[in-house]
């Protein structure tokens, strides 16, 4: 990958070649399929939709990572109010999604 260095302020940022931004993007389109837009207090119910459409069970879920079916259970139900945002993103890298929250 290219890098190219751009003063701001007199920080050094590192910039990725537009080139390689075309082929990020081009990833990123075939990786992650939809945005979820979402509410805070309904990301459980939009992850639940999102492990049906993918067709996988809590089990495979729990196999792909790490976290217990049982935890995803009580998460989807409602029961779990604030997931934090480590299972939230191991959710969403899964469910090959993105989470805007609202």
């Amino acid at each position: 990958m290219l890098i190219a260095k751009e003063h701001v302020g007199g920080n050094a940022l590192n910039e990725i070649s537009v080139e390689d931004m075309d082929k990020l993007k081009e990833y990123m389109e075939r990786v992650i399929d939809y945005v979820i837009i979402a509410k805070p207090e309904y990301i459980p119910i939009r992850l639940k939709e999102w492990r049906v459409y993918r067709d996988l069970t809590l089990r495979q879920v729990e196999v792909e990572t790490g976290i217990s079916n049982a935890y995803l259970s009580q998460l989807e139900t409602g029961k779990i109010k604030s997931p934090s945002f480590s299972v939230v993103c191991k959710l969403c890298n899964i469910y090959k999604v993105r989470l805007v929250i609202d």
